[in-house]
């Protein structure tokens, strides 16, 4: 009776899932966030008749046909000549795991609600998809781009062009490589029109791509949580008073990640970094301006940390799409053990509010009350005068500046620690703040002026080392608040000093800092057998099928429930069988649990190795 409850209980946790995925695998899979988003959001072909397109003159045909609402899946490879017109309303999926269209792209021109999903485009002899002339409401996801089998890179021209006043346009989970002008923002210097251009680029792998990740001339980008890879001539490029904010990108082996302006040209636009990641990079460019309400949507920021591992796993055509329920990434050192200190025992690096329970629900710690400052002034917090003796204080009743920067005005604050003036600005000589840190995995201040924000970072390894200067901020009066978390980011002890640069008092009036600390998880629950006839299993391969054509999901499961792999998901195509290799040599385990989700249902094998 026992056994029998307990595999009742699995089958219905089972039956719960199949629910929740039938609701969310439509026509495409996940929705779009971002500018794509707003506007009255993009459906795509949804509610229109489904076309299996097998041939260049088929995909033609399908795309160019008519304006009305059409979801179109993409079978096989299909060879292409140039760029391919096409028309609004349309969901274009690619089928399966190998859609393919090469040797051109499509064209949109003055159209709009448009979904493109799950297909490798490469070897265009110009753009691979052009977004021109007032087209709204774009949403290209989970894609892959590249000059294909083409040596000389610098032959073709873009990848991917948003240009004449074409807004509302989101760009996510889709891998670049294997090319020069990457992707193009604003058609031209002289185009101001392009002001009305708004993109979201997020969970992007720009890989090898020289140049134009993007390059934006007036438009209002947003770029979060985008892994940029040996980017050889630069990463970002804002010009022509373009508003771009870049938030949690990885950059690696990038000579210029962030750049202002095109030097020879374009003239600069303005640039704004919060919590970006560097590893071996050039210095990036930055030029500050609020940004506030330009980008009226919600979204949630990955740890940078995570963001190559993420980009790696999820990004591209072929790739799994991510849930919350297949989200098993580890973040990039040093938010990781290292490997002198591998995670053996299932457990995992996580950042906790290192001034919990003193910190407020979003984790800022406020200098407003004399006793909670006292757990931690001197202890952890250290105030140092300038370099002339004048004090650093604690001032829990002093109000700062406003966001209009004058003092007490709309949103001032109360309570902070007064950093004491730099003799000269941009010195940096003024007052001094330290903390003193068990690890650092996120660092963020609010501060105010009534002039200028100006301070320096600089960190120490010990508590009698050298500081090393990291980072400088100069920001315009008011409220700032600032991401100084890729400066300070470490998993060991860590001593990280604020310096005034301003030729009055900053305010710091708060922090959120995190720390790193282990967690294990607890067992999961095991899973049951239930072998049914829409999948089988021989030789490695497991073949599958389904009675209607569908997004799917393959997840491969221990015996007690733990999550291995995740081999295929992506769209089949009625009643043919599909196949895919199964990785089953898998330490410690011999029995593996295959669970199939489609439309239809969740659909479950049980296999012996």
């Amino acid at each position: 009776m026992k056994n029998l409850k307990k595999i009742f209980t699995i089958l219905f946790l089972f039956y719960c899932n199949s629910i929740f995925y039938a609701q969310q695998l439509t026509h495409v899979i996940g929705y779009p966030e971002g500018f794509a988003s707003l506007n009255g959001g993009v459906t795509g072909g949804e509610g229109g008749p489904v076309v299996t397109v097998n041939n260049a003159a088929e995909l033609k045909d399908a795309v160019d046909g008519t304006n009305s609402a059409t979801i179109i899946l993409v079978k096989g490879t299909i060879t292409v000549s140039g760029e391919l017109s096409a028309r609004g309303n349309k969901t274009i999926v690619g089928l399966g795991t190998d859609a393919r269209i090469t040797g051109g792209g499509f064209g949109w021109n003055t159209k709009s609600n448009v979904i493109v999903q799950n297909i490798t485009f490469e070897d265009a002899p110009d753009d691979l998809l052009k977004i021109n002339n007032k087209c709204q409401n774009f949403w290209i996801d989970h894609c892959t781009f590249s000059d294909g089998a083409n040596t000389n890179a610098g032959s073709h021209d873009g990848m991917l062009d948003i240009t004449r006043g074409s807004q509302y346009v989101t760009l996510s989970y889709n891998k670049f490589f294997n090319h020069d002008k990457n992707i193009l923002i604003g058609h031209s210097d002289s185009e101001r029109g392009d002001t009305a251009i708004k993109v979201t680029l997020h969970h992007n792998w720009f890989d090898g791509t020289i140049q134009r990740n993007p390059r934006v001339r007036y438009a209002t980008v947003h770029c979060y949580n985008n892994y940029h890879v040996n980017n050889q001539t630069y990463g970002i490029a804002s010009a022509c008073d373009a508003n771009v904010l870049v938030e949690n990108c990885y950059f690696k082996d990038t000579q210029i990640p962030l750049q202002v302006g095109v030097p020879g040209f374009s003239p600069a636009g303005y640039l704004v970094a919060r919590g970006c990641y560097f590893e071996n990079c050039g210095t990036p460019q930055t030029n500050e301006k609020d940004m506030t309400g330009l980008f009226p949507y919600n979204y949630t920021l990955d740890d940078v940390m995570y963001v190559p591992c993420i980009a790696e796993t999820y990004s591209g055509a072929d790739k799994p799409y991510r849930t919350a329920e297949n989200f098993e990434c580890e973040a990039t050192s040093p938010n990781t053990p290292g490997e002198d200190n591998p995670n053996e025992d299932g457990c995992t690096w996580i950042k906790n509010d290192l001034f919990a329970p003193d910190s407020d629900v979003n984790g800022w710690f406020w200098f407003n009350d004399e006793t909670t400052c006292g757990k931690y002034i001197p202890s952890m917090i250290t105030l140092l005068p300038s370099s002339s003796g004048t004090s650093s204080t604690l001032q829990t009743d002093k109000v700062g500046a406003g966001t209009d920067g004058t003092s007490g005005g709309s949103g001032a604050i109360t309570g902070c620690i007064d950093l004491s003036k730099s003799a000269t600005k941009g010195e940096y000589t003024g007052g001094s703040t330290i903390f003193q840190l068990p690890s650092c995995g996120e660092f963020k201040l609010k501060t105010s002026r009534t002039g200028d924000n100006l301070f320096s970072v600089s960190v120490a390894t010990s508590a009698d080392g050298e500081f090393t200067q990291k980072y400088t901020y100069s920001g315009s009066k008011g409220i700032a608040e600032i991401d100084i978390t890729q400066y300070v980011l470490s998993e060991t002890p860590i001593w990280v000093k604020i310096t005034n640069g301003a030729t009055g008092s900053l305010n710091i009036h708060g922090v959120s800092v995190k720390s790193y600390e282990k967690e294990c998880p607890n067992q999961t629950k095991k899973i049951e057998k239930n072998d049914i006839s829409k999948m089988w299993y021989s030789g490695n391969i497991l073949t599958f099928k389904s009675e209607k054509t569908c997004p799917a999901e393959i997840v491969i499961f221990s015996i007690d429930g733990k999550k291995l792999d995740i081999p295929f998901r992506g769209w089949i195509e009625a009643g043919i069988e599909n196949k895919v290799k199964l990785n089953l040599n898998y330490p410690d385990n011999s029995v593996y649990i295959i669970v199939m989700t489609t439309n239809e249902g969740k659909n479950i094998l049980k296999i012996k190795k």
